[in-house]
């Protein structure tokens, strides 16, 4: 499933560069594109951020017929761009940057999912996956909550 997940990101940031280079296009290529980002933003909830401005977009062009073309605008174009970046900056996983600053040292906060954990803690920041044998248990959230927290204290 990770596998997949890698390589539909990686098709569709292809697919995000072609759009960079288009002049115009057709009502229904924006919303194959759409569908594509769909996917990908059911998994990355934040990418849904991205799809509203070519949402927008398509909202504009309801009455127009499918075969209508249409100019790339420099606001469409900054979307993509923008897209382009959150897809390379952030995985399917966490919405913690890789290349993240803490500013405030004394900060602590934890967040967990029913699969992984992330915390920023004395201006560091961590995220993992639990292993197989922690998500199989069938735990309460408050559990995995509980474990992040640990986690973290240990580090």
């Amino acid at each position: 499933m990770i596998c997949l997940f890698a390589f539909r990101i990686e098709e569709l940031q292809l697919g995000l560069n072609m759009w960079l280079n288009k002049r115009s296009f057709a009502k229904r290529e924006l919303q194959q594109l759409l569908g594509e980002l769909s996917y990908v933003s059911a998994c990355v909830q934040t990418g849904r951020a991205f799809m509203s401005g070519l949402l927008n977009a398509l909202c504009s062009w309801a009455s127009a017929p499918k075969s209508t073309v249409h100019p790339v605008s420099n606001d469409l174009r900054a979307d993509i761009i923008w897209g382009l970046h959150f897809l390379s900056h952030y995985n399917g996983v966490s919405v913690i940057s890789s290349d993240v600053i803490i500013s405030n040292s004394e900060l602590f906060a934890t967040d967990t999912r029913l699969t992984s954990c992330g915390a920023v803690f004395f201006g560091e920041c961590f995220h993992r996956e639990f292993p197989d044998f922690i998500i199989t248990q069938d735990r309460h959230i408050n559990e995995f909550e509980l474990l992040t927290v640990v986690i973290s204290i240990k580090l």
